[in-house]
């Protein structure tokens, strides 16, 4: 997929602009504007209503698989490779990648950090623990089948594992990396700027 496809994916202005911002990765539809529903609507837009589902089968088909899977499986590695090492869009990635959030470095500004921190906390302190309370309810459920609740049951454990994760990822890495405000020189270069992100980002050989 070529690099413009994906810097059209961002908000839309009052004007009908696009701008590149930042787009959430997530597995499953946690949020109404991740990268995925944004390249949606720019198919949309771009090439219009009466042939979207045909246009989204084409470029389906041309990557073998859905376009939500390669959103959040392969884009950033073939993005990766694309530029040797040297990416222009940097992801920032819980450990185990529970939580992913792609920016754009020619748009990044000292309180980026901070945006993607507010994903991270509305992510984890309010949809997950939602989903959390709604399958304790389901759990414990006169009406709930067996299955249902066993089901409910792994589905908190996995919730569970995540919240931790996030938890340290917050607190030890994305709020002390936010309260430093750091400042890029995009004259130096993907080399010199990626490293300033440390643990914050997902980790590239030979850059991280």
């Amino acid at each position: 997929m070529p690099p413009v496809v994906v810097e059209v994916i961002s908000w839309p202005s009052s004007g009908g602009e696009f701008h590149t911002q930042r787009r959430r990765a997530l597995d499953g539809d946690w949020f109404t504007d991740d990268i995925t529903e944004r390249f949606r609507e720019f198919m949309r837009i771009a090439f219009g209503e009466e042939h979207y589902e045909e246009n989204l089968r084409f470029v389906e088909q041309a990557l073998g698989k859905d376009i939500r899977k390669y959103f959040l499986k392969d884009f950033y590695n073939d993005h990766v490779r694309r530029y040797k090492k040297r990416p222009i869009y940097w992801l920032f990635s819980s450990p185990k990648g529970s939580f992913n959030a792609l920016i754009y470095m020619h748009r990044y500004q000292p309180h980026t950090v901070g945006t993607v921190l507010e994903y991270l906390r509305d992510f984890k302190d309010e949809k997950l623990k939602a989903r959390k309370n709604h399958l304790e309810a389901v759990s414990i459920s006169a009406g709930a089948s067996q299955g249902d609740k066993t089901k409910a049951l792994k589905e908190i454990e996995k919730i569970n594992k995540i919240l931790a994760e996030l938890d340290d990822y917050e607190r030890d890495v994305l709020y002390p990396l936010a309260t430093e405000q750091v400042e890029i020189d995009l004259d130096d270069g993907v080399k010199a700027n990626y490293p300033k992100f440390g643990e914050a980002l997902k980790k590239i050989p030979g850059l991280s």
